[in-house]
């Protein structure tokens, strides 16, 4: 049985165990335990929500290991620099930019009365979610948390409002140099949209989106850059939502043999031009779709997949939806929602360009 104790506030916030992670929108902890230890497993749960009662040499040990871990974790990524001049000229100075963990100079200076004050003001438990997946009943669990004076299980607590991005449209074209990784082509734009419904059917509506774009179906990229005119070693297309308000689209790739940056970049943009004004056909909605519905269905592990979209949903700051939802946004998705959203891409926004080309090139 494994039990997540979910913070949603939408906060930098650092872990403080083993079992813990976190990121811009929630810091989540768990632990597994058998029916017969429930109650000193969710009293350990209920430990992080407790004032922080540690010694200032602890604590600062602990400023240290974290320094480790960016040194582990990014020091040595060859892609740290680029991508992070990238997220800047994307997102500017907006909540979403931020690091995590942060940088070296910034963890040293990690004050530790500011980081009690964080955690006194995002660990409480009007912010917390709790996930239960396992043998455990519904009823079982409302007993446990009864006797331990917890909020009833069917209470829903609302989620912060995630922060509205408000930049000015620019187009930031570049070429860099770099000595660390291989020739890359990026493309990521930034617009606003309007809203698509209910979370579940924004959710759908992205989704099916995304997988025509990414395919070689019509109206899909992979075919004018891969399996037709080999333009693209290997690539990756991303289109998410940012918030209520905002989405990206994310291209990177890297030029096949012989294929200069410049080639590619005129290749992509022809292609994505294509899809963004011409739209996609009918047929490859339909046809995505009932793959997608096809995939639905033959999932096995149904717990499993019904703990993975709350976990997606809290980690990204948003309410959480059952696969019954799902499933209903899937069979209501709309081929004129999925056009309104395709046209929201094609408008006006920050685009960030960079085509870089290693040194010795």
């Amino acid at each position: 049985m494994q039990l997540q104790w979910l913070n949603s506030f939408n906060e930098d916030g650092a872990t403080r165990h083993s079992n813990a992670w976190t990121n811009l929108y929630t810091t989540g902890y768990w632990v597994e335990f058998n029916t017969s230890d429930h109650e000193s497993q969710l009293e350990s749960l209920l430990n992080v929500v407790d004032p922080w009662a540690l010694d200032e040499k602890f604590m600062l040990e602990e400023r240290a290991v974290i320094e480790q871990e960016y040194n582990i974790g990014f020091a040595e990524d060859p892609y740290l620099t680029i991508n992070l001049e990238r997220t800047s000229a994307l997102l500017g100075k907006t909540p979403f930019a931020r690091s995590v963990i942060g940088t070296p100079d910034a963890i040293r200076k990690y004050d530790l009365a500011e980081a009690r004050q964080l955690h006194k003001h995002s660990h409480r438990l009007e912010n917390a979610t709790l996930l239960v997946t396992g043998d455990s009943s519904t009823e079982q669990m409302a007993q446990w948390l009864s006797a331990m004076n917890l909020p009833s299980i069917d209470n829903q607590n609302e989620l912060p409002d995630p922060p509205r991005i408000d930049l000015p449209n620019i187009v930031d074209e570049q070429d860099v140099r770099s000595r660390n990784i291989p020739s890359t082509f990026y493309f990521e734009k930034l617009v606003e949209i309007e809203s698509c419904g209910n979370v579940a059917q924004c959710d759908i509506t992205f989704q099916i989106l995304r997988s025509v774009i990414d395919s070689s179906m019509q109206g899909g990229i992979a075919a004018a850059l891969r399996f037709d005119n080999f333009i693209a070693r290997a690539f990756s297309f991303h289109l998410y939502s940012l918030g209520d308000s905002n989405a990206v689209v994310s291209f990177i790739a890297q030029p096949d043999l012989g294929i200069s940056l410049q080639t590619l970049n005129d290749a992509f943009v022809d292609a994505w031009s294509a899809t963004s004004e011409g739209g996609i056909p009918m047929k490859s909605f339909e046809r995505m779709r009932k793959r997608i519905m096809n995939k639905l269905d033959n999932i096995t592990d149904k717990p499993a997949h019904a703990m993975g979209i709350a976990l997606d949903q809290l980690m990204s700051g948003k309410p959480v939806y059952s696969p019954e939802a799902q499933r209903a946004a899937l069979t209501a998705a709309n081929y004129e929602q999925i056009m309104k959203l395709l046209e929201s891409l094609h408008d006006n926004g920050r685009l960030v360009i960079r085509r870089v080309s290693t040194v010795d090139e």
